[in-house]
């Protein structure tokens, strides 16, 4: 199966130290105010950061799944001698922060890897 890539709006850099935590699905502000039609919750996700969000559509829930996963495999080794998970902890609630939507609340639970 061949992935369609498509972006919308600007390209944004994040650096992977910065990232506090990944949000499955529709959870930030800009991700919700989007149609279910056009943008399903099982294709979304978040990348959380103390300054706010970049928000991406997968093409299908399996793969959002696996970039979750990666995501978070990546993650862990970033933060090697922190707990991310931790730290998202101990921020401001990024998901109400800025967020900035590429492709296509409350407090989420931490993603599993």
């Amino acid at each position: 199966q061949v992935s369609i890539v498509l972006m919308r709006g600007s390209v944004h850099r994040i650096a992977l130290t910065n990232v506090l935590y990944i949000d499955v699905g529709k959870k930030t502000n800009a991700l919700q105010r989007l149609p279910e039609s056009k943008v399903p919750d099982a294709t979304c996700f978040s990348l959380l950061t103390q300054n706010g969000s970049l928000d991406l559509q997968s093409n299908s829930k399996l793969e959002r799944d696996s970039l979750v996963s990666c995501f978070s495999m990546i993650l862990d080794e970033v933060h090697a001698n922190e707990d991310w998970r931790a730290l998202y902890e101990a921020s401001p609630d990024p998901s109400l922060a800025n967020s900035s939507t590429a492709g296509g609340g409350t407090r989420p639970t931490p993603a599993s890897t």
